[in-house]
């Protein structure tokens, strides 16, 4: 007999971790990002050099989640999952809290990520330029082709504005 209480035990406990490694993750981009803006290059070595223990639980977490999918026979999906949500939540509708919850950490995360990766793409340019005027020489710009290709020095044939 399949028991949805322990479904639901399960998929809940499943979720609040999914939330606190999302939070953790966060907090670790977070960090990184200050530590740029500062320029304190020791404490960016040292939260670089720490292993990130919420990135690799988040992978497991995913692969436990999928195999209780599974195990009460549904997909892996996010149909799968609110089905299985609509299935085994309680009254309160718990699971369909924490999973709201979930969605919107990792969306706040990927903004999270999504600027981090603005900052370093901006450092590098900070680094290009300086290089171009240390050297003496242009930076070598990347363009790109019709067809999203990159290309660089004397084949340079349009900007991303064209292309």
């Amino acid at each position: 007999m399949i028991d949805a209480n322990q479904c639901r035990e399960q998929l809940a406990s499943l979720l609040r971790q999914q939330i606190d490694c999302t939070v953790a993750t966060d907090s670790y981009l977070s960090e990184l990002r200050q530590a740029i803006a500062e320029n304190r290059l020791a404490d960016l070595n040292q939260s670089i050099m720490q292993p990130q223990t919420s990135l690799q639980k988040t992978d497991e977490l995913e692969r436990q989640r999928r195999s209780l999918m599974e195990s009460y026979g549904f997909s892996v999906d996010r149909a799968g999952l609110e089905h299985c949500i609509s299935w085994c939540d309680d009254d309160s509708g718990t699971l369909h809290q924490l999973h709201l919850e979930l969605l919107e950490k990792l969306t706040g995360l990927e903004r999270s990520l999504q600027v981090s990766n603005l900052l370093v793409n901006k450092g590098k340019q900070g680094i290009a330029k300086a290089l171009e005027v240390l050297t003496q020489q242009p930076a070598t710009a990347k363009t790109y082709t019709a067809s999203g290709t990159t290309q660089s020095g004397s084949t340079l044939k349009r900007t991303i504005a064209r292309a």
